[in-house]
């Protein structure tokens, strides 16, 4: 916490709050913990951002300038060429497989989470790239 003394300051003002937090009780000494894992390095990583609730499959690529959390899911690959991901991810297959399988939110929106991402068949990108190649 002394690299950030600014962010140290306010969370003693606000340890009453903080410090009763389950994730906190937890931790003993390190009462400020998140309750979700940082990665640092995964800000500067590209990777596909999902937003939870959407009506349309909204994916968009980040080029290593955010870090997500909260209601927002990431993919990275090693693998995959993430423009052709996002391109499948935002194709009408990828909104029919989650909506088969979530509950629809109030306005008919689909929740995008990791769970019904899962369920998404994909090619393996290798041989598809192998037998897609311009010669």
């Amino acid at each position: 916490m002394a690299d950030y003394p600014r962010f140290a300051a306010y969370l003693e003002q606000h340890r009453s709050a903080v410090a009763v937090r389950h994730v906190a009780l937890r931790s003993g000494d390190a009462w400020y913990r998140t309750i979700d894992r940082i990665y640092p390095a995964l800000a500067q990583q590209h990777k596909l951002l999902i937003p939870d609730i959407k009506g349309e499959s909204m994916v968009v690529l980040d080029l290593g300038r955010y870090y997500p959390h909260h209601n927002l899911y990431y993919i990275t690959s090693d693998v995959w060429d993430l423009r052709a991901l996002q391109t499948v991810l935002r194709s009408s297959i990828t909104v029919m497989t989650v909506a088969a399988y979530c509950t629809r939110m109030a306005g008919g929106f689909l929740r995008f989470q990791a769970q019904y991402l899962r369920r998404i068949r994909l090619p393996q990108w290798g041989r598809c790239r192998r037998r897609c190649a311009w010669h």
